[in-house]
């Protein structure tokens, strides 16, 4: 026969049951009150997540784009002349660090602030100095600063990859790129047979781009980390050169931007197309 054991009185199964819920109850109140993790600090946030994804309506060749004020992003002129029918403002969206997290949110393209001109092709110089596009978008950005813009000269860029600094491109190339991908190790160029017309506006470069990477940056990260965009790409194969690169110096559009440039001065160099622009407009 099974052993017998005395029966809990009723009173005090009563008290037990109350105290088992109790503390059941006290559980679930403190899984709720657990806080969501918190966001990443801006600090902790790479300064490579100010360049996105540029994604334009009807066109099956995304591009790259930088953000160079919370609310305004710089990219190719060409990006928004792929098709028959040129791309508006609202046909273009921006995916900051797209592919990677954090994930910052899309903005919409609000206007064209300022286009260096309707660069449908690249096949001269003056494609190049003009592929150039600053667009408004909404909502701003605020989860990473914007990288500093500012115009240098291709001994100017030399001398501080000399004393140092390093060259950084970048783009989601290939047309179809979920991921920012840097370009493998490659140079600035100073090509002396360049029209000095144009040699203040253009940046030469060794990198290997691709469809996809337009309007990706050219920058210099100094000792201390800190990024300078200098130019964007525009093309690349011109006169069919082989591994050679192109982009246009940020001089063609320094004084489209809303803040003042990196150094806090104004820059040494001047663009002569620039100044025959200003002149004719």
């Amino acid at each position: 026969m099974p052993a017998r054991f005395p029966l809990m009185p009723r009173s005090s199964r009563f008290k037990l049951l109350v105290f088992a819920v109790a503390v059941a109850l006290s559980g679930c109140a403190q899984r709720e009150a657990v806080p969501p993790a918190p966001s990443l600090p801006e600090s902790q946030i790479p300064w490579t997540a100010a360049i996105g994804k540029l994604v334009i309506a009807g066109s099956e060749r995304p591009c790259t784009a930088i953000l160079v004020a919370p609310d305004l992003i710089a990219t190719a002129a060409h990006c928004l002349h792929q098709n028959a029918v040129p791309a508006t403002a609202a046909d273009i969206t921006f995916l900051p660090n797209h592919g990677a997290e954090p994930q910052l949110g899309a903005s919409q393209g609000i206007t064209v602030r300022a286009m260096g001109g309707a660069v449908t092709a690249i096949n001269k110089a003056s494609d190049i100095v003009r592929d150039w596009a600053l667009i408004t978008i909404a909502p701003p950005q605020r989860g990473v600063s914007p990288i500093a813009a500012r115009p240098l000269v291709t001994d100017d860029i030399l001398a501080r990859i000399a004393a140092g600094e390093t060259l950084y491109t970048a783009g989601y190339g290939n047309g179809v790129a979920e991921v920012l991908r840097p370009h493998s190790s490659c140079k600035i160029v100073k090509d002396p047979a360049l029209n000095p017309l144009y040699a203040v506006d253009m940046v030469v470069t060794t990198c290997i781009i691709r469809i996809g990477d337009s309007g990706g940056p050219i920058i210099l990260v100094n000792q201390a980390g800190q990024p300078t965009l200098f130019g964007i790409f525009a093309g690349f194969g011109l006169g069919q050169a082989v591994g050679i690169s192109y982009g246009v110096n940020v001089s063609t559009f320094a004084d489209r931007l809303p803040a003042p440039l990196v150094s806090g001065v104004e820059p040494q160099v001047q663009s002569p197309v620039f100044r025959l622009a200003r002149a004719a407009d």
